[in-house]
């Protein structure tokens, strides 16, 4: 149990200091009656897109939807029991990880950073 509870205590932390790098002061959006777009990269578990889908349900959007770049048929049903729409730009019958793509599809916190920043300064374009 110490165990477990030292690790929960440090991802906490690291999930602060990210959320605050990527906030840079700003408060967090309004999601209530908003349409709100939850976009996975492809490569983070189920339970992590679950896990972020139940956080933004319970601010209560008025639709929530699930964007990724590819998902298995078995993916897109498990993720629509936990939003109102899953939308996958390739569904493949079966899914090879390596062969899905043929660069690293990351994105940094900087970028992430400079794209939240550019949005609250109201940039149509970033």
């Amino acid at each position: 149990a110490e165990l477990t509870d030292t690790v929960r205590q440090r991802d906490l932390t690291q999930l602060r200091q990210l959320e605050n790098t990527y906030r840079a002061g700003r408060p967090p959006e309004q999601v209530t009656g908003r349409l709100v777009i939850v976009v996975g990269d492809g490569l983070t578990s189920l339970a992590t897109m679950r896990a972020a889908v139940s956080a933004v349900r319970r601010h209560h959007p008025a639709r929530l939807v699930i964007a990724l770049p590819t998902g298995t048929p078995q993916v897109r049903q498990m993720l629509s029991q936990a939003a109102d729409e899953v939308v996958c730009s390739l569904t493949p019958k079966l899914l090879h990880a390596e062969s899905v793509y043929s660069e690293n599809a990351g994105i940094s916190v900087g970028d992430v950073r400079r794209l939240l920043c550019a949005q609250a300064a109201g940039a149509t374009t970033a």
